[in-house]
């Protein structure tokens, strides 16, 4: 056993948090890990992060983006323990610097792909010439060692890039029935993360898990990741529970343009919808909307009368209104 250690009283997040992210080829989820990775490093402009690339270095498409980093490059085959060798690599790389922020893209390939946990099972079964359990083993060691690493890493921030499969129910072969689209990975991997995001395209996103104190950071449904996203991760863990204090002292940091209209267009649509359901719901929205949005919708236009504040705020109170019985129509 380890040796035991005291933490009195803890005041922040003492532990590196590993953020997955999940979607289809060109939902954006490399230009969002940059992003969010980016964002973190924002009191170190100049320190890199480092990407493991399995891609064949197709990360190097996106070199002009979110720099100084560096790129690992990963080739075949996706072993589970190759994933901790590199892990453990970047870790010592990294080392000496004040942050560190690692992206693994992708993480699917240690489940699926050429020598991943499926694969090495079903190179053992052929080798036999039949299916056997106990061929389970040893490839199920292999990757609760990987499982152990995303957990226990020494790294600030470690982004998990996983693929989305379509799945298909082939109980029945002849009227094959399908599942819709699914994280290509072990379904314990959810459970070992800080949080899980679902992408939806153009950076958009929903999370299938968030740890409380993180939702500030990510609201349930949220407009294109940014840099800013990447601030405010990094504020949560310095002062877990105060992300919001933490935001209003920190410098500003550049953002795409596009993504920042974006972002509030997504974001005026989420308070319309809250809204819509009165003014409880509003205020939640309101509390988790940017400076940038919040600005927006108080600016009246030329020639307005009401700002977009104040359309929504009749929202509300419409929304509000005790809902009145259709004639002839009992409770």
């Amino acid at each position: 056993m380890g040796d035991l250690v005291w933490i009195r009283r803890p005041d922040k997040i003492e532990k590196g948090l590993t953020i997955a992210l999940v979607g289809r080829s060109g939902k954006g989820k490399t230009r969002s890990a940059m992003a969010l990775a980016r964002g973190f490093l924002h009191e170190y402009p100049s320190t890199p992060f480092v990407i493991i690339d399995t891609e064949n270095k197709s990360s190097t498409f996106y070199r002009d983006r979110a720099q100084p980093w560096d790129c690992l490059h990963f080739p075949p085959d996706y072993a589970s323990s190759a994933y901790v060798d590199a892990i453990e690599m970047v870790e010592k790389d990294l080392e000496a610097q004040p942050l560190k922020v690692c992206i693994i893209d992708q993480c699917s390939s240690e489940w699926g792909d050429d020598g991943g946990f499926l694969d090495s099972i079903d190179r053992l079964d052929k080798k036999a010439g039949k299916k056997n359990p106990m061929h389970r083993i040893a490839p199920k060691q292999e990757h609760n060692r990987f499982i152990r690493k995303i957990e226990t890493h020494s790294l600030d921030l470690l982004i998990l890039l996983f693929k989305e499969k379509e799945k298909w129910d082939w109980s029945n072969p002849n009227k094959p029935v399908n599942l819709g689209w699914h994280p290509d990975q072990d379904k314990e991997i959810i459970y070992r993360t800080d949080g899980q995001l679902i992408l939806l395209g153009d950076g958009k996103y929903e999370w299938a898990k968030m740890r409380d104190k993180l939702r500030p950071v990510f609201p349930e449904r949220g407009p294109p990741l940014t840099e800013d996203h990447g601030r405010r991760l990094r504020a949560a863990m310095l002062e877990a529970g105060a992300v919001a204090r933490k935001m209003n002292s920190l410098p500003p940091v550049e953002a795409d343009p596009e993504s920042v209209a974006d972002m509030i267009e997504g974001e005026i649509k989420s308070l319309h919808e809250a809204a819509a359901k009165g003014t409880v719901p509003f205020r939640e929205a309101w509390k988790m909307s940017s400076a940038a949005t919040k600005a927006a919708v108080q600016t009246k236009g030329a020639g307005n009368v009401m700002s977009e504040l104040d359309v929504l705020k009749a929202e509300c109170a419409e929304a509000d209104k005790p809902k009145s019985r259709e004639p002839g129509v009992e409770g």
